[in-house]
């Protein structure tokens, strides 16, 4: 019994090791997927026979031939399954839907105020069934929904424990069974930086350890070692956005003062534009008006200290998302020469990077949790 169970688990291990180079690669020969992993050509073809079966992998036609049989082209079915994110914030929602590989098939960004009211559930429950109708998803496809929240989630991905920035987010678990009554797939919760960092690191193969810093219209973190999240014992690890950055400074939502949200957040410099867009804000920079060069300095000055504090707890990359994130790289040596001017250790500050991604990353990251965790179970 114990041998044949040993011989399950290795069939399994090789079936997913299989799949999972698939994901890294265009498309592969047979020979080549068994020249990679070190595997025999029948243990190959037979993993491969079993993944076809499921409809995950499809064959592409032949390559060139250089003599002899021309040998197949296998590749990932991309849109074998899918996976569906949704960012809510006090007063819009974004909803993203991914194929397996990650690449956003449609995004969508509202403006939506938060109510925790039927009108608001069918609103977003209408929009996702126009988008699976467009890409002609059927209900088997679907891996489920990821909700990224501004919000302390519990292990559970169910229960909110903490939520001060969306007025009437209900706490527990009332949240999760109002909006998962609406749909016939599976739903989890997330907080918003810690979706927002699990897609950079989905999207940076290389990297194994970051401190993610979503500035947003409110401040959050996520650390990672190792590709694995570090989320406290409670699930609150990162709130560097209710660290104190200036003692007894200006009164933070949390009830204290002088928190790194009260001088970080995107809201500050989109309330300082006189179109109150954080794009408006951007514009002006841009176009070197004095006004806004000089804002941006003391902005600057904020920033650079909560990452220096960051760098000294953690020793890592830092990488700036949300909304500011999605403008930051043009700034990025500006960022960097702040952060120099408190740097003890390092010589640079190459250590503090822009987002790669642009678009609606924490609804991506929320999504990209069912893919992941697809992955795996192959």
């Amino acid at each position: 019994m114990k041998n044949k169970s040993t011989a399950i688990d290795i069939r399994n291990y090789n079936r997913n090791i299989i799949y999972n180079l698939l994901f890294q690669e265009d498309d592969l020969s047979q020979k080549e997927i068994a020249e990679k992993l070190n595997l025999s050509l029948p243990t190959v073809i037979q993993n491969l026979n079993d993944l076809r079966e499921q409809n995950l992998i499809l064959e592409l036609g032949h390559y060139q031939s250089t003599g002899g049989r021309k040998a197949k082209r296998i590749a990932l079915n991309a849109m074998a399954r899918v996976a569906l994110g949704l960012d809510i914030t006090k007063n819009h929602i974004s909803l993203v839907l991914l194929n397996l590989t990650g690449e956003i098939l449609e995004c969508k960004h509202i403006r939506l105020i938060y109510r925790d009211s039927s009108d608001f559930y069918e609103t977003i429950a209408t929009l996702i069934k126009q988008i699976l109708m467009l890409h002609n998803i059927e209900k088997e496809q679907i891996l489920g929904m990821g909700v990224s929240l501004p919000a302390i989630i519990a292990s559970d991905h169910k229960t909110i424990t903490y939520s001060k920035v969306i007025t009437g987010l209900p706490e527990g678990a009332l949240f999760y069974e109002h909006i998962s009554s609406y749909f016939s797939f599976p739903i989890l919760l997330e907080n918003d930086a810690s979706s927002g960092g699990f897609a950079e690191l989905w999207f940076r193969p290389s990297t194994a350890n970051i401190f993610y810093l979503l500035v947003s219209n409110s401040i959050g973190g996520a650390i990672y070692f190792n590709n694995t999240a570090y989320t406290g014992e409670h699930n609150r690890s990162a709130e560097i956005g209710h660290t104190t950055l200036i003692p007894d400074g200006l009164k933070c939502y949390c009830g204290r003062s002088g928190c790194v949200d009260v001088y970080c957040s995107a809201s500050l410099l989109s309330e300082f534009s006189e179109d109150g867009t954080l794009e408006g804000f951007f514009n002006e920079l841009k176009m070197k008006n004095p006004v806004f060069i000089k804002y941006w300095e003391q902005y600057l000055d904020y920033i650079a200290m909560t990452i220096s504090n960051i760098r000294l707890l953690f020793d890592c990359d830092i990488i700036i998302g949300g909304y500011v994130g999605n403008y930051i790289e043009p700034y990025i040596l500006d960022v960097r020469k702040h952060v120099m001017d408190r740097e003890i250790f390092s010589e640079n500050a190459d250590f503090v990077l822009p987002c790669k991604l642009h678009t609606e990353s924490s609804a991506v990251g929320a999504a990209l949790i069912y893919i992941d965790q697809f992955k795996k179970s192959i």
